[in-house]
């Protein structure tokens, strides 16, 4: 059952959190992601955005076709059973993928590399060179419930939704017994960094620095929940 939220927007109520015309009531829902062809798509397009295009270049023409496999088999990192979509009027208009550190450490990495086939060797180049980054990228405290992946759609950007799945993926990190909420983040991103940082999360520790690929940094930021 979708939770759903009647949310009121309010022009200039907030630069970063929520900027909408005045007076529109929206309803947005969060309901888990499902495995149909229809959530797989926009799981496929709103992942790569939070990955700021990392798996196009990565997997070229061949991206949506990979992480749409990969999105409806279960048991890793991005699969549907991490997913929950914010819904309005019956459309995905952002989505947050996030788990706890017992489930990335469970996750089968193999369903990724069958989708990908050859192409894969682009994700292991990456992660030879970048070695030391993947595995800052990798390291989830025990306690942490970590967030992945957050995106909203153009359209929806600047009206809360972004909040409301933070929010959301702060519960679940309650309900799984977690002591924190952690995600990394794009030192280049200033609008993403800005936006955790007023919902009270703070910058620990930064990704070390990649020759010749310094844009890759990432920040890891975290809050008490």
């Amino acid at each position: 059952m979708p939770t759903r939220y009647a949310k009121r927007f309010d022009r200039d109520r907030d630069p970063i959190l929520g900027t909408s015309v005045r007076g529109v009531n929206t309803e947005v829902a969060l309901r888990a992601g499902e495995p149909t062809t229809a959530d797989a798509t926009a799981f496929a397009s709103y992942e790569d955005m939070a990955a700021e295009g990392f798996f196009g270049k990565l997997f070229g023409s061949a991206a949506a076709r990979i992480l749409t496999e990969v999105y409806v088999r279960p048991g890793h990192d991005l699969s549907y059973e991490r997913t929950t979509f914010a819904d309005l009027d019956g459309r995905a208009v952002g989505m947050l993928v996030s788990f706890t550190a017992t489930q990335h450490r469970e996750s089968d990495d193999r369903v990724l590399r069958d989708a990908a086939g050859r192409r894969m060797i682009g994700l292991d180049i990456a992660r030879l060179v970048g070695r030391r980054m993947f595995r800052f990228l990798d390291s989830i405290p025990g306690t942490d419930y970590y967030v992945l992946s957050l995106a909203v759609g153009d359209a929806c950007r600047g009206q809360g939704v972004g909040r409301l799945l933070l929010d959301h993926a702060e519960q679940l990190g309650r309900d799984a017994g977690c002591s924190r909420l952690s995600l990394d983040v794009s030192v280049t991103n200033d609008v993403a960094i800005q936006l955790y940082e007023r919902v009270g999360m703070s910058i620990e520790a930064y990704s070390p620095r990649m020759l010749f690929m310094s844009r890759l940094r990432s920040c890891r930021m975290v809050k008490p929940l």
